[in-house]
């Protein structure tokens, strides 16, 4: 279909690698990236506070969630050929390839402290130990729901039918995971 734009918006659960699997989609396809963890990051380096003091703050301000919203709406209006890892990118980018990207707490909870070590940008957001991890993944999995459904009335931001395709990231390595989108990307754009 010829006006069919080229966007892929990555959704998932914490530490699934949507992220990791942006990157390479983008690179791969030559496409722009863009990651709404990383535009919250900034504004919580301009408030001036680590991003679960931000999180917390998420709660009680919801204007700082339409800036976020209204970023990732007007990328979809201006840009086309772009990849984007966003929790609503499904909800506000309909016109896109919707790509969910799952993995059990326990692993996503590895893969979090690993990726903190690795990555100065998210050192701020781990605790210790995998324990702490899951009850912070579980937190804030909580804390979105509730205001997801109090801004935009969505009962569950992670519905699979919400999605285009969805994969088990911890049943395949990083290479796979982005095969197995451009290949299901490939069709979507076919039809």
């Amino acid at each position: 279909m010829k006006n069919k734009k080229s966007i892929i918006t990555i959704g998932g659960t914490l530490g699934s690698g949507k992220s990791s699997t942006g990157d390479l989609l983008a690179n791969q396809l030559d496409f722009q990236r863009f990651s709404m963890g990383n535009v919250q990051r900034e504004f919580s380096k301009k408030l001036g506070m680590d991003f679960t003091t931000f999180h917390e703050m998420l709660k009680s301000d919801p204007t700082i969630d339409g800036k976020v919203d209204r970023y990732q709406q007007e990328l979809a209006q201006e840009q086309d050929n772009f990849v984007i890892d966003s929790r609503l990118g499904w909800y506000f980018i309909p016109q896109s390839f919707k790509v969910f990207l799952e993995v059990p707490q326990e692993v996503a909870a590895e893969r979090i402290i690993q990726d903190a070590q690795q990555n100065s940008n998210r050192a701020v957001e781990v605790i210790e130990n995998k324990e702490d991890v899951i009850e912070r993944i579980k937190h804030r999995l909580d804390s979105e729901r509730k205001r997801y459904k109090d801004l935009y009335q969505i009962e569950d931001h992670f519905d699979r039918g919400n999605y285009d395709l969805v994969i088990q990231t911890d049943k395949h390595n990083l290479e796979e995971v982005v095969a197995i989108i451009k290949e299901a990307y490939e069709k979507w754009r076919a039809n």
